[in-house]
């Protein structure tokens, strides 16, 4: 993903100052874990001093009934970090989000393509940027899901990436090559 577009969207749209980075999500064990078994995820990190404020705002932007735009149209979950959860219950429900988060991560496939430019750029007739357009496409087997997950600017600068999930290899295959 894009960590610096969402960065700066959030920054804009939330006049939040934040800082997002991958980071592994803690199993509660000690010691180093091989690179094959870590489960890494979003990381969203703001200055102390604003921190009740930044949480409310992301709170509410990712809440489960929110119903406003998602920066960048990247409907996340915003799970609070466990460093040690505090009993048998916390535990459990931090081992079963770490599980969730390997599956999806491992489930979702990814195309590079090149015939994509310009993500952010809003068309001003339509009050909407490219990202936002191609995540609004629906699939046709379910139409209440997007087809596609996101779509981010390759690290190189060399093409753009889409993720979507594998029930849709198919249709999204067909969708980008159109």
């Amino acid at each position: 993903m894009d960590i610096d577009a969402l960065t700066a969207s959030i920054k804009q749209d939330l006049d939040i100052d934040v800082g997002i980075r991958w980071r592994m999500i803690s199993t509660g064990k000690r010691g180093k874990i091989p690179e094959g078994q870590q489960i890494k995820a979003l990381h969203f990190e703001v200055p102390w001093k604003g921190h009740c404020e930044a949480s409310t705002k992301l709170h509410a932007i990712y809440s489960s009934d929110n119903i406003m735009d998602y920066p960048l149209q990247l409907k996340l979950r915003l799970v609070p970090e466990i460093r040690t959860p505090v009993n048998k219950n916390a535990k459990a429900k931090a081992d079963r989000l770490r599980l969730r988060q390997a599956a999806f991560v491992g489930s979702v496939l990814e195309m590079t393509t090149w015939e994509i430019l310009s993500l952010d750029y809003v068309n001003p007739a339509l009050g909407i940027d490219l990202r936002g357009l191609i995540k609004s496409i629906c699939s046709t087997a379910s139409p209440e899901m997007p087809l596609f997950h996101s779509i981010d600017p390759r690290w190189d600068g060399n093409g753009c990436i889409v993720t979507y999930l594998p029930q849709f290899e198919d249709e999204a295959m067909a969708c980008v090559a159109g």
